[in-house]
């Protein structure tokens, strides 16, 4: 199953759990729209409740895949971010966290799961 969640200067849930990949594919391209400012920590906390709330399974491998072209701009720094990403690995799930434009590499290093 998989789930979406969309960040800019707000995180939104844009799906919640499902197989349907077409229904998330046609959501991905409507709504994954950049606008300035980035809340990755918002990101993160809306990513453990997709992957723990409707439509979750105890015994299933929980995994948050972060793409993000920036830095945390908006709702503190990227030390906020990587305080919600260990929040986050600490209730389970792992990280796997991809960055393109402005995003810091050490960061993402310090948001992502180990190997």
């Amino acid at each position: 199953k998989v789930g979406l969640v969309h960040f800019s200067d707000v995180a939104t849930i844009t799906s919640d759990l499902s197989t349907d990949l077409y229904t998330l594919i046609q959501t991905l391209y409507r709504e994954a729209g950049a606008d300035g400012w980035t809340t990755i920590s918002g990101g993160l906390e809306k990513g453990l409740q997709v992957i723990t709330g409707a439509g979750s399974r105890a015994d299933a491998q929980q995994i948050i895949l972060l793409l993000t072209d920036g830095e945390q701009t908006i709702d503190g720094d990227d030390n906020t971010a990587i305080a919600q990403a260990a929040h986050v690995k600490s209730q389970g799930p792992s990280i796997f966290a991809l960055g393109f434009g402005t995003a810091k590499a050490a960061t993402l290093d310090a948001i992502a799961s180990d190997p």
